[in-house]
C-alpha cells in the first residue's frame, strides 16, 4: 500500500488490505476504513466459487478471522454487496468516491 500512496495521483488512495482488523496497529495507518460487506453465507459461496475450497475448509478460514460484527465495528464507511445489482453497488461506491474526495480537499 506504500507504493501505491507514493504513485498516488488523484485526491485519495484506497488500499486493498483484506485482513486490515487483524494486521495490529492498523489505526495508525489509515485515515478511515472502508468495510465491503455481505452475509456470511453469501462470503462463503463466494469464496467457494472462486477457490478449490470446501464449504468447512472455507468456514474454518473465517473462523480464524475477525468476525463481520468486529469488522463492521471498525468500519468508518460501509458498502453492502448482498443481494444487489451491479447499478446499486455503483451507486455506493459514487456517494463514498464524493465523500472522500470532499475529505481529501478540505485536508
Amino acid at each position: 500500500c506504500n507504493a501505491a500512496i507514493a504513485a498516488a495521483r488523484g485526491p485519495y488512495v484506497v488500499c486493498v488490505v483484506p485482513l486490515l482488523i487483524e494486521s495490529g496497529d492498523w489505526q495508525r495507518r489509515v485515515h478511515r476504513v472502508l468495510v465491503v460487506d455481505c452475509l456470511p453465507a453469501t462470503q462463503v459461496q463466494r469464496v467457494m466459487a472462486r477457490s478449490a475450497l470446501s464449504e468447512p475448509e472455507v468456514q474454518a478460514i473465517i473462523a480464524r478471522q475477525a468476525t463481520r460484527t468486529q469488522r463492521l465495528a471498525a468500519a468508518d464507511d460501509v458498502i453492502y454487496n448482498d443481494g444487489i445489482t451491479p447499478d446499486e453497488l455503483g451507486a455506493q461506491v459514487a456517494v463514498l468516491h464524493a465523500h472522500y474526495a470532499a475529505l481529501a480537499a478540505a485536508d
